[in-house]
């Protein structure tokens, strides 16, 4: 029984590479070609139920790509159907994107699905890049298609975006109004 119990977490680590790799390589960063390392306090695995659970401080790193989480647990019923759910209070995620700048999200629970490439933020979500915010109780993210969605249709909450003015450069002189 051991050596099932590595196989399927031999599967399981394949499939987590494969999903860091999507997102990474959505980033632009060369995160995808690091190497992958999951830690956590506990980890075991289910051969029939296809699942695999990490739990207590869980820590995934690859290259720039950075996620701390209480527990994780990855789904394999088909191979190329994987879906990792990360869960935490909050799951904190954050990576470089291609010109350096820090993205990172948070949110109770961070959903992804490698058939379709959506990450799901799911409950007092957050996701920042470059000063801007945007928070929800829901925010999809489709890496493929570059789109994000936030917010529940028909739902009571509000989905509240932040911008950060631009500071002005100290050696620009401030605009004169011309006397007459």
């Amino acid at each position: 029984m051991p050596l099932i119990r590595y196989v399927i977490t031999a599967i399981v680590l394949a499939a987590v590479v494969f999903m860091t790799t999507e997102v990474a390589h959505a980033q632009g960063k060369d995160d995808f070609l690091q190497q992958l390392k999951v830690s956590a306090e506990t980890s075991n695995a289910d051969g029939e139920a296809k699942k695999a659970f990490y739990k207590g401080n869980v820590k995934i790193r690859q290259g720039t790509l950075a996620i701390d989480a209480d527990e994780l647990v990855v789904s394999r019923e088909e191979e190329g159907k994987e879906i990792f759910i990360t869960l935490g209070n909050p799951v904190r995620y954050s990576q470089l994107d291609d010109d350096g700048k820090q993205v990172t999200a948070q949110a109770k629970e961070i959903k992804y699905e490698q058939l379709t490439s959506t990450v799901t933020l799911i409950g007092e979500a957050k996701i920042s890049l470059d000063g801007q915010i945007t928070e929800s109780e829901l925010i999809t993210y489709n890496i493929e298609e570059g789109t994000l969605d936030a917010g529940v249709e028909g739902g009571n909450e509000r989905v509240v975006t932040t911008y950060q003015p631009k500071p002005k450069a100290e050696d620009e002189e401030p605009e004169k109004e011309e006397q007459p």
